[in-house]
């Protein structure tokens, strides 16, 4: 979480410890810490990117939790991306603790999307199951992806499309 995270960096910082995150960049541009990150940001255009090229542009984000630093990034890849694209329909849906009313909510604006990017894969697997207990169509009506390529994502059927975040690339040059 954004406030525990620059908290701990400010706490460690007071103790003579240069922090080391393995998160997006540190919230706060003052803090004296260093940071590992994953490339939300492009891995959110990627997934737009692709979903275009499979006829799929109208894209809701799905499963935002405010207080995520990396969720908090996604977001803002999200709202860059369509920036430039008013004609498009754009919604993001937040994970405030309880996935079931982020599930309502998007349900109730179905038809204004074909595509949907999650937060993360477990988000996903969230959606897909309510979706399927709706009765909707996946991936012929609505058209799941998300950031993460957890083995659960590997193992539904139908696959989600997943950005994969190559772990074993993170401490590489």
């Amino acid at each position: 979480l954004v406030n525990w995270m620059t908290d701990a960096a400010r706490a460690l910082n007071a103790l003579g410890i240069h922090g080391l995150m393995t998160a997006s960049a540190p919230p706060d541009a003052h803090l004296e810490a260093s940071a590992i990150s994953l490339d939300y940001h492009q891995a959110i255009f990627d997934l737009f990117w692709y979903l275009e090229q499979m006829g799929r542009a109208r894209v809701a984000l799905f499963g935002v939790h405010p207080n995520s630093i990396n969720d908090l990034t996604k977001r803002q890849a999200y709202v860059d991306y369509l920036r430039d694209k008013q004609d498009r329909p754009s919604a993001i849906f937040e994970n405030l603790g309880d996935l079931s009313r982020a599930c309502q909510q998007l349900y109730q604006r179905i038809d204004e999307f074909d595509a949907v990017i999650c937060s993360n894969d477990i988000i996903a697997l969230k959606l897909q199951g309510d979706l399927k207990a709706r009765g909707v169509p996946v991936p012929e009506k609505l058209r799941l992806a998300s950031i993460g390529e957890t083995r659960l994502s590997q193992l539904t059927r139908p696959r989600i499309i997943t950005a994969a975040l190559n772990f074993q690339d993170i401490g590489h040059n």
